[in-house]
C-alpha cells in the first residue's frame, strides 16, 4: 500500500508500506547527540513504512493515510534502520490509536473526520525512488548550475553556526536536477536555506572530523537520515523482532 503524510518538517510526502504486526524496540534520548539514553521502549503490532526520507525529526504524531483514498492508516511516531539496514518510518496502527484515546478520555466513541475518499498525490519518497534518482546521470546543464551555486555556497560554511562544508549532488525528489550539499553539525540545530543560487540542497548531518577527512556521504541515503522522535532530535536505532510478516 502506498501512503502519505503531512508533517512539520517534510511536509507531504509518500511512500510504501514494508511491514505490518511489527515488534520495534526505541531507543528514547535526552539530548539530539544521542549520547544520554534513558529509558527504551517496545512497541508491538506496528506499522513500517519504507524510506529514510518519508519523515525527519519534528514529523511526529503525523497522520499516516492511504494515498489511494486518504483514509486513515497509522500515526506516524518513530523511525531509523532496522537490524538489514534499511531506513523505515514506524507507526501505531489508527484503531489502536482511537482505541487508546477512548479508553484514556472515557467519554464516547472517537472518529475521524473529513471530506470524501479521494487521492493524494506527492513526492514518493520510499528508498527505491531514492536509489533511482541517485543511479541518473545529470545533464552537463545540472552540472554547470550546481558547480556555479557552490561558490555561493561555500560563503556559508561556518563550524560556528553547524555549517561544516559543502558540495555537489543529486536531488532525490526532483530527479535529473543537480543539487548542493551542506554538510551540518550532527549535535546541533542547524538551519539551512532550501536553495543556494537557485539550485536545492540537501542537508546532511555528520561530523567535522568526516569532512576534514572526506567520509561524509554524497547522499542523505547513505548518512541514514532518519526520521526522529520529538522535536529537534533523531532516535535512529530500532530493532526489528523476529515476529515480523512482509506487507
Amino acid at each position: 500500500m502506498s501512503v502519505a503524510k503531512s508533517g512539520r518538517t517534510t511536509g507531504l510526502t509518500c511512500a510504501s508500506i514494508s511491514a505490518v504486526s511489527l515488534d520495534v524496540s526505541v531507543d528514547y534520548f535526552t539530548d539530539c547527540a544521542e549520547t544520554k539514553p534513558y529509558l527504551t521502549k517496545t512497541f508491538t503490532n506496528q506499522i513500517a513504512i519504507t524510506g529514510n526520507q518519508f519523515s525527519d525529526a519534528g514529523d511526529s504524531g503525523s497522520l499516516v493515510v492511504d494515498s489511494a483514498t486518504a483514509e486513515p492508516v497509522g500515526l506516524f511516531f518513530a523511525g531509523g534502520v532496522n537490524t538489514s539496514g534499511v531506513s523505515e518510518g514506524v507507526a501505531n496502527p489508527v484503531a489502536d490509536v482511537l482505541s487508546e484515546v477512548s479508553a484514556q478520555v472515557g467519554s464516547g466513541t472517537y472518529t475521524f473526520v473529513g471530506t470524501t475518499d479521494h487521492a493524494v498525490s506527492c513526492l514518493n519518497y520510499g528508498n527505491a525512488t531514492v536509489k533511482s534518482a541517485q543511479a541518473r546521470a545529470l545533464s552537463d546543464e545540472q552540472t554547470a548550475r550546481a558547480q556555479n551555486a557552490l561558490g555561493q555556497a561555500r560563503m556559508l560554511v561556518n563550524p560556528a553556526t553547524g555549517i561544516l562544508g559543502v558540495g555537489t549532488g543529486k536531488s532525490s525528489d526532483h530527479p535529473g536536477e543537480g543539487a548542493v550539499i551542506v554538510y551540518v553539525d550532527e549535535s546541533t540545530n542547524v538551519t539551512a536555506p532550501a536553495m543556494v543560487n537557485g539550485v536545492r540542497t540537501v542537508v546532511i548531518p555528520t561530523t567535522a572530523h568526516a569532512v576534514a577527512v572526506g567520509s561524509v556521504p554524497q547522499t542523505a541515503f547513505e548518512a541514514n537520515v532518519v526520521p526522529g522522535l520529538g522535536a529537534r532530535c533523531r532516535a535512529r536505532r530500532w530493532r526489528r523482532s523476529s515476529r515480523l510478516r512482509r506487507a
